[in-house]
Formats: structure tokens, sequence, C-alpha cells
């Protein structure tokens, strides 16, 4: 027996192999990354749809669900913060609030439940100006939403890797996880959060266009 009879020898990439280019001759897989002013709602949107594909994967297929859950929690997550950070950058111009040093650096990390405090006041602001009731109720839900989503994973690494930077587990007390309720949560708020994305694009209309980002 020879090393390529133990090791099959499956295609091996080259040198000369091109990973980020368009293949006209197959459009269905040729994706067009050109963005504007949406590019934000374009990456939110993108990681919530891998995370609708792959919760479907496993409705259909139930056996994957053990590997499926990591990148299935991480992509929601990661739209809710890519949704938080572009409604507190959109919400700050409209109401001319100058985001200061803290608010800027939360902007640049991954702490939900920080990203949450710096826009709850500037959707209040928002919803005043705009003549916009938000309910005290939906406050509590988000609040609880985030809550739970910053004391399992606060900073969005334990849903990527195994083990912490101290080679702790990332997850020792979390044994199971309802894919269906969670995905439904995530869907709930994920939704919530983008009528106030529209809304937000929507008033923009009353902003001169030239400061507009």
């Amino acid at each position: 027996m020879t090393p390529d009879d133990i090791f099959r020898r499956p295609p091996a990439p080259r040198q000369d192999d091109v990973l980020f280019r368009a293949d006209y001759m197959n459009m269905r897989t040729t994706a067009n990354v050109t963005m504007g002013w949406s590019a934000d709602i374009l990456y939110a949107d993108g990681y919530r749809d891998a995370a609708r594909v792959l919760v479907q994967r496993v409705t259909d297929t139930d056996w994957q669900k053990n590997t499926l859950v990591f990148p299935i929690v991480y992509l929601y997550r990661h739209h809710i913060e890519l949704v938080l950070k572009a409604l507190t950058v959109n919400g700050s111009y409209l109401i001319d609030k100058k985001l200061n040093e803290d608010e800027v650096k939360t902007l640049g990390k991954h702490r939900l439940d920080l990203l949450w405090d710096n826009f709850k006041p500037i959707l209040r602001e928002v919803s005043s100006m705009a003549n916009y009731s938000i309910r005290p109720e939906d406050i509590a839900g988000i609040d609880s939403y985030v809550r739970q989503l910053t004391a399992v994973d606060p900073d969005t690494q334990c849903f990527r890797y195994p083990t912490t930077r101290k080679g702790e587990p990332s997850l020792p007390d979390l044994m199971h996880i309802s894919l269906s309720v969670f995905a439904d949560g995530m869907e709930r708020l994920a939704d919530y959060l983008d009528v106030l994305y529209n809304g937000f694009l929507g008033l923009k209309d009353f902003k001169p266009h030239d400061s507009w980002f």
C-alpha cells in the first residue's frame, strides 16, 4: 500500500487559482458586492439570510443541528449587532447628536448590551421628534433579549470558538438550545429593529441630503 492509497488526493489548491473573481459562465452564483449608502444593512441582511437558510436546513435534516447551532447563533447575533450600530449612527444624525468618545468606541466593539444602551436614548429622541410612540413593553422585551444574548455570549466569541482565550470552555453551562425557539425570537427582534431602520430612512427626507452620510 502506497501513501497515495492511504491519502486519497482531492483537488488541491493551485498557485494560479483566483478566488475573488466573477464567473460569467455561471452568473447564478456570481454575487454583486458593489455597495452604496446601504452597505451597513446589506451586511446585516446577509448574516440574517444565512441564519435563516441554516435554520431551514436543520428543520429539513435534523441531524446537522449539533454543528449548525454555532453558526446560526453567531449569524443572528451579528445581524443584531450590525443593525444596532446602523441605527445608532442614523438616529444620531436625525437628532443632530454628536456621539461622544465612549459611544464611538462602543460602535467599534461587539457588546450588544452597550450598543443597546447607546441606542435607547437616541431611539426615544427620534420617536419623540417623529411623534411615534415606543411602547414600554417593547423596550422591556428588547432589554430582556439583549440581556440574555449578552449573558451567554458577551463579546461574540462563544459561538465562534470552543474555548476562551484562557483555554476554558466557551459555553460551560449551556446544554441545549431549541433552534426553532431561538430563531423565532431572533426573527421577532430583527423584524422590530428592521421597522425602526426603515422608519429612520424615511425620516432622512426631512434632513438636507448633502449632509446625509
